[in-house]
């Protein structure tokens, strides 16, 4: 049986801002309690501590907040976020690495294709870019299925998809699928 997921929540914001996906991980994601184990790690000028702490985890999620003033995570002057992005990519692969952009005014696919076409490392680096409101981390404290908006249970849907995808668990007497491998004579 394995453990629980380790996600590293990484941004140079403050976790605060991010405590409402930490709970969401942490307490809505899995039927058992601890399955997924969320902490922040906060991304410094230090860049060789950032590489060592993200080294402990299994996911990563790239945080930022438009409270901040801008949506300036890469590709653009004075991007915040640039070499971790890229370095999240090299350490996890892109099927591990998503990017939640928080405290938009709109988050609707308009929005995401803006700023996709802008923030091109964003499509590059990361396998997906989920977009809140501040009206849409209102349904995040609810269990999944009883979520009204369709917008934000498909997002935490698919966040939870792929953080943990079924058919994860090893067993060294079973197979990929879950499926008991043959024994074969020597």
């Amino acid at each position: 049986m394995m453990g629980p997921r380790k996600v590293a929540i990484c941004s140079r914001d403050s976790e605060q801002n991010y405590e409402w996906l930490i709970d969401f991980l942490k307490n809505r994601t899995c039927r058992k309690p601890n399955k997924i184990e969320a902490r922040p790690v906060y991304i410094t000028n230090d860049m060789s501590k950032f590489r060592q702490e993200v080294s402990e985890y299994d996911f990563a999620i790239l945080y930022h907040t438009k409270k901040r003033g801008r949506i300036n995570i890469t590709n653009v002057t004075n991007s915040l976020y640039d070499e971790e992005l890229k370095f999240l990519n090299e350490r996890f692969g892109k099927e591990k690495v998503v990017v939640v952009i928080d405290d938009l005014e709109k988050s609707d696919e308009d929005e995401k294709r803006r700023i996709l076409e802008e923030q091109r490392a964003l499509r590059e680096y990361a396998r997906e870019v989920f977009l809140f409101t501040q009206e849409d981390k209102n349904h995040t404290g609810k269990p999944l299925k009883i979520i009204e908006d369709g917008k934000v249970q498909k997002n935490l849907e698919n966040l939870k998809k792929y953080i943990k995808p079924k058919g994860l668990k090893k067993n060294p007497l079973k197979g990929e699928g879950g499926k008991q491998k043959k024994k074969t004579k020597d």
